[in-house]
């Protein structure tokens, strides 16, 4: 049986574990985080993520999907007066970035100020990551997250934004009413980014 609710505390390790193996091919990490190994990436990769659950939790919006009994997708977001990260958010995302290395680790916050330049300005839903556990993909649990964040969007007229640096990404985000609004190369790492924003239901179909 399928669930999608909040993560909890004792939901951090999993959701850490899940994040880390979702991510682990990923083209912004890989470039990010290009002076580790497979193995030091992926112990990056699990810290980080657990610093961004551990935010989620007290300070954001940290959602699950369960499929009898197991956690197989997370996904974090930000409703509004919640992105930028409060001090104490941030306190929980910098303590997961330090298995990055100081290379990995100026790296990602190069990254987080660039993008943040970008960022929307106008009261939004911001979902920051998305991942689903590699054997549970292709199985629609983005979707049952996507569907969720959506709705929740909907029900306070927001539209809802997120960046992905996937081109298949877009595809799977344009499906649920997602439109890139800008294309851009993200200086130092020369990664891609698409940022993708949804219009309310009551907008979209006006």
């Amino acid at each position: 049986m399928e669930e999608i609710r909040a993560i909890g505390p004792a939901d951090v390790d999993p959701a850490a574990r899940v994040l880390a193996r979702a991510f682990a091919d990923n083209p912004g990490y890989l470039a990010l985080l290009r002076t580790l190994t497979d193995a030091e990436r992926h112990h990056a990769l699990v810290h980080l993520k657990r610093g961004l659950v551990n935010a989620a939790i007290r300070h954001q919006v940290a959602e699950g999907v369960w499929r009898d009994g197991e956690l197989v997708g997370v996904a974090l977001s930000c409703s509004p007066g919640q992105y930028p990260a409060s001090l104490r958010a941030m306190v929980w995302q910098t303590m997961g970035c330090f298995a990055a290395g100081m290379r990995g680790l100026v790296n990602l916050l190069r990254f987080d100020a660039w993008t943040a330049q970008h960022h929307p300005r106008d009261p939004h839903e911001y979902l920051y990551v998305l991942g689903v556990s590699p054997e549970h993909q292709g199985r629609g649990y983005g979707g049952v997250m996507l569907r969720h964040l959506n709705a929740r969007a909907d029900a306070r007229d927001l539209p809802c934004y997120l960046e992905t640096d996937t081109y298949a990404n877009v595809r799977l985000y344009e499906r649920f009413g997602y439109r890139v609004i800008r294309e851009a190369t993200v200086p130092t790492v020369s990664m891609p980014l698409w940022m993708m924003q949804r219009p309310p239901r009551a907008a979209a179909a006006a």
